[in-house]
């Protein structure tokens, strides 16, 4: 996997992919072989939340048991609600329906925990996590005047709780999963696709659908020029290790990522580093662009 993205990710942040980039993503687009990977099921990723809430409900339909649905209590302007609460107005499961929590429930249940449906208790979901199994009760959400952040103008109670069988890429982000399917058909900002495809460690357990090298959107040109200075560093024998400061504008960003040449898996803590330098960078970035843009108006 290490080599797939070496080869494709310098080709596919940029405005022109090479066919070579281009055929070894399309070859990525077969059935994941679910019972030789030893795997229930393996996560659907999109761009769009709309597509995501698709998937969910399709899957939730042929999958077999009886529906149990959760209201929300709104105080408030429901379309505000909608807009600002990431809980849903309805939220409808099944026993053994994938979830995944959206809210820090306690030290070991935390936002972005997938977990599995077990049974209904009392009017409330029981779900299974890796850590713990837990009786979900609902959370509040309280919902903000944009003028005056202090003031609430509205709440939703809700169970903290989202169908998980597919999800966004932004919810992939500083995740390591067994498997992904990705759909990058409909991508809207750069660096959609690497993302999805950089949360697996092995090409077996990915899939790629959907990939058209022409709708891939060019990167700014500030991300370009921050890998080509990557790039340019000296690197230690036998270890791609970087030890240099980047700068944008009077600002300086301290980048410090390593990971051996040799290592054919990503594992968790590369793709961590990873998201933690590109992300430090692009806020660098961001912040610069608006004092700029601040010193031209003056």
């Amino acid at each position: 996997m290490m080599k797939i993205l070496s080869k494709c990710s310098g080709n596919f942040l940029r405005e022109l992919v090479s066919e070579e980039s281009a055929q070894l993503i399309r070859n990525l687009n077969r059935p994941l072989d679910a019972a030789g990977l030893g795997i229930s099921f393996g996560p659907k990723v999109f761009h769009l939340n709309e597509d995501v809430d698709y998937a969910n409900m399709a899957i939730l339909d042929a999958f077999p048991g009886e529906e149990v649905v959760f209201y929300a209590n709104d105080k408030g302007e429901k379309k505000q609600i909608n807009r600002s609460v990431i809980a849903s107005e309805t939220l409808v499961l099944k026993v053994r329906a994938e979830v995944m929590f959206i809210y820090n429930v306690n030290n070991n249940i935390k936002n972005g925990v997938p977990g599995t449906v077990s049974s209904f208790l009392n009017g409330l979901s029981v779900v299974t996590a890796a850590v713990e199994t837990i009786v979900v009760n609902r959370v509040t959400w309280p919902v903000y005047n944009k003028k005056k952040l202090t003031k609430v103008i509205g709440t939703r109670t809700q169970l903290p709780l989202t169908l998980a069988w597919a999800m966004t890429v932004h919810k992939l982000q500083g995740k390591t999963l067994d498997t992904v399917e990705a759909y990058c058909d409909k991508e809207f900002t750069p660096g959609h696709l690497y993302v999805a495809m950089s949360r697996v460690g092995k090409r077996e357990r990915l899939q790629v659908v959907g990939f058209n090298k022409e709708r891939l959107i060019p990167v700014p040109k500030t991300v370009l020029d921050f890998l080509q200075r990557v790039n340019s560093v000296p690197t230690e024998d036998g270890c791609k290790c970087y030890r240099v400061k980047i700068s944008v504008g009077d600002c300086v960003l301290p980048l410090s990522f390593e990971y051996s040449s040799d290592d054919e898996e990503l594992c968790e803590k590369d793709l961590e580093e990873i998201d933690t330098v590109v992300a430090s960078y692009l806020e660098l970035v961001t912040a610069v662009d608006e004092v700029n843009k601040i010193e031209e108006t003056a």
